[in-house]
């Protein structure tokens, strides 16, 4: 079966279903292209995530760990523990998953909307970390089914690299899974996924090759693969200083001691090219070296594809440096094409977050990281030839420790003629986990798919419908959001509000029990609709949207304008207003699922595809978001109030306005019901700014007096000249006297 049928079977199943689906295939295939098409077609409110922040980088997406907070360690699915002890790694188990978790309430939000989560390099993700994932969705969801009823989207090639494990974590999680891989989670158990695997390679083209990395995929290499294979060993120092091949091995100091070893025989001068970091981008996610040495000669490989549109280079692309100078790179490549300067390439950490005024889920760059995208590339670790194409490479694989790396290594050159091995290939390090193998023979055929869609995208479509008019999880909110009135004193602002809460919840019971009588048509219908179509149920979905998106519309109104009168009327209310948001919110999910449903509907009466741009649900916010703007405007206004009022309200500035107004020490003592001691400290810290002269707060003899005394001491303390002084003068005005000479507005022998 050709990809582009597979690419539609699956994009079919992510967006007219809601079942979970694995896309696999050997590297080459597109996977990650067609991730990026899913991700920015689907109507689902939808995010891509990654087992490491390198793969999230590369894929466009965020690290699984920061988006729901994943603990570090071993998951493990069992509440006691008693036949562990002294262990040296952290256990996490639902009941510490739940007792942990503090998540913020814009992220419970996101987590509550998302409808598709995309998981890339899923070869990566552990088992118990998926099931760690399914808790953690289960709990926030606030929805006992999988995932909590998220739908979720894998995207890798098992065959490739495996999940990351110690083996003092196996020696715990191996006491409930067969294996590491994502496939084990107990949760892929009740629901697994749907199989699909791509077949066609883009990559390479010679099929003699295509058949030997197939057989080396599925473990099964023919005695004439490995010596087709060996025939292109050679001796190291006969190939090394091949200009046009690219080394690589399996370990990272291998790498960093030929490159720096081979950009130091180089005699042109070093130039220094330092990445520009702006904003939250942790060194961990650097996607190249922060500092980039490079001298005109030094080979290096292209880590990005050209996002000009000139397609001038690509992911994996060799070249020689040949011009360097300050912010300047010109490189010339080993195919001949035109020679470029090369351009610096920005990556971005991303965030997601739920925009509360459009219910959309929106993409933060919390940081970016801008260097140029190019490396030192005499020698690479398979590892980082993930996703890259090379026409001509040296293999060192002596080093091989886990499945798979010798798979991608091959897999990286287009043909056989561009391979060159630095040793025999060892058959037994080529084998592959057996458990792997047979989840592979789960793979469904074009037939098998197809009829599965059929049922999956009816079951859907009902589901849809029958969640759409189910208000059962907004009454019990608004219920909530009355009896949290009663858990407050009654002294609280919120109290004032409990009437309006009252008949916000008894009017919409009524609403609540018509719907309920809604769900019995709808479940009778629906019974019927497999047999005798959907067209019926499409018009009595359509007749109840009419009816009940205009009323949900008003409770959403409601909502709105008591969060207006709130912001209006009282100070301090920000949690209560971000209550009142959140229940607003939930009126208008409610709407928009209805929306949806009618759209899923219609989708699945032509056999069609619900796409992002069949469905716009801009419409059910516009509205709305105009009294949120007048919110909003309220909202600046009482801050602009309380900061003035934060600004009166400091005593000392309350004086010296006063002061500066002409009335004394005396009258504002007077005014303000203070002690004389009271004013003069505020007056003291403006005279020390040099904002008030000190000749407005003591007459000139006395001022006199004071600096007579002053200029006869060495330093002197203040009780040391009230000493030399009569009861006449007081402390506060022998403490002016001095802050004066401090700021240099008088000096001490200024009676000389």
């Amino acid at each position: 079966m050709l990809n582009d049928d597979l690419f539609s079977i699956t994009s079919k199943y992510i967006n007219n279903t809601n079942r979970h689906v694995f896309l696999t295939g050997r590297a080459g295939t597109g996977k990650t292209t067609f991730l990026k098409k899913v991700f920015h077609s689907t109507h689902k409110k939808c995010v891509i995530a990654a087992p490491t922040g390198v793969a999230a980088i590369n894929a466009g997406g965020v690290t699984l760990h920061s988006l729901l907070q994943l603990p570090f360690g071993c998951f493990v699915p069992a509440e006691i523990l008693s036949d562990i002890q002294e262990i040296a790694i952290k256990i996490s188990t639902p009941a510490t998953i739940l007792k942990e978790m503090r998540f913020s309430r814009i992220k419970l939000s996101l987590l509550r909307e998302l409808e598709l989560l995309i998981i890339d390099e899923v070869s990566m993700l552990r088992a118990d970390l998926l099931d760690a994932i399914d808790t953690i969705l289960r709990l926030v969801r606030r929805n006992q089914e999988p995932f909590g009823g998220l739908q979720i989207f894998f995207v890798g090639d098992l065959l490739q690299l495996p999940p990351v494990v110690k083996d003092q974590e196996w020696w715990i999680i191996s006491k409930w899974y067969k294996s590491p891989y994502f496939f084990e989670a107990k949760v892929l158990k009740e629901n697994p996924p749907v199989y699909i695997e791509l077949k066609k390679i883009f990559r390479q083209s010679d099929q003699a090759f295509i058949e030997i990395l197939n057989n080396f995929r599925y473990n099964r290499p023919s005695q004439r693969d490995l010596d087709m294979l060996n025939k292109t060993c050679q001796k190291f120092d006969e190939v090394k200083n091949c200009k046009d091949y690219i080394f690589i091995t399996t370990h990272n100091r291998i790498v960093d001691e030929r490159n720096n070893s081979e950009l130091k025989k180089l005699e042109s001068p070093t130039f220094y090219f330092e990445a520009e970091v702006e904003g939250d981008f942790p060194e961990y996610l650097f996607p190249v070296e922060f500092e980039l040495q490079l001298k005109v000669g030094a080979r290096v490989m292209f880590i990005k594809n050209d996002y000009s549109g000139k397609q001038l280079y690509f992911n994996g692309k060799l070249a020689t440096v040949i011009y360097l100078e300050r912010g300047l790179i010109e490189v010339e490549f080993d195919d001949n094409t035109e020679n470029v300067l090369v351009e610096k390439y920005t990556w971005e950490n991303k965030s997601y977050s739920l925009n509360e005024t459009t219910g959309e889920i929106i993409e933060n760059v919390e940081g970016t990281f801008s260097q140029y995208p190019i490396r030192l590339a005499w020698a690479v670790t398979v590892h980082k030839s993930q996703g890259l194409t090379f026409e001509k490479a040296i293999l060192d694989l002596s080093g091989a420790f886990a499945p798979g790396q010798i798979y991608v290594a091959l897999s990286r050159l287009r043909s056989i003629e561009g391979l060159v091995l630095s040793s025999p290939l060892n058959f037994n390090k080529l084998r592959t986990d057996q458990v792997v193998l047979d989840y592979t023979e789960r793979k469904k055929d074009k037939v098998s798919l197809l009829e599965n869609l059929k049922d999956d995208t009816f079951k859907f479509a009902i589901d849809q419908t029958l969640n759409a008019f189910d208000f059962s999880s907004l009454h019990r909110s608004v219920r909530y959001h009355l009896y949290s009135y009663d858990k407050i004193e009654n002294k609280s602002i919120k109290k004032r509000y409990w009437q309006w809460a009252f008949d916000l919840a008894e009017s919409f019971r009524v609403i609540k029990d018509v719907a309920d009588k809604f769900i019995k048509q709808l479940n009778f219908l629906a019974y019927y609709s497999k047999s005798q179509g959907m067209q019926p149920l499409f018009e009595r979905v359509k007749a109840a949207k009419e009816y009940f998106e205009p009323i949900l519309k008003s409770y959403s109104t409601k909502v709105i304008n008591q969060k207006l009168k709130v912001s209006a009327e009282a100070k301090k209310v920000k949690t209560y207003l971000n209550e009142l948001s959140d229940l607003d919110m939930q009126f208008l999910q409610q709407i928009y699922k209805i929306k949806k449903a009618e759209a899923v509907i219609c989708t699945t009466l032509e056999d069609g595809e619900l796409l992002r741009m069949n469905f716009d649900a801009s419409e059910i916010y516009k509205e709305r978001n105009k009294l949120v703007m007048q919110t909003d405007e309220v909202d600046k206004k009482q801050k602009f109030k309380k900061k003035n009022a934060g600004v009166k309200l400091k005593s000392n500035e309350i004086s010296y306005q006063m002061f500066s107004k002409g009335m004394s020490i005396n009258e504002i003592v007077k005014e303000r019901g203070l002690a004389v001691s009271t004013i003069e400290g505020h007056l003291l810290h403006f005279v020390r700014q040099g904002k008030i002269d000190i000749n407005q707060l003591i007459e000139s003899d006395k001022l006199d007096k004071i600096l007579e005394i002053i200029s006869k001491c060495n330093n002197p303390t203040s009780k040391e000249i009230k000493e030399k002084l009569s009861d006449k003068f007081s402390y506060s005005e022998i403490r002016f006297v001095l802050a004066s000479i401090e700021t240099n507005r008088i000096e001490p022998n200024a009676l000389d």
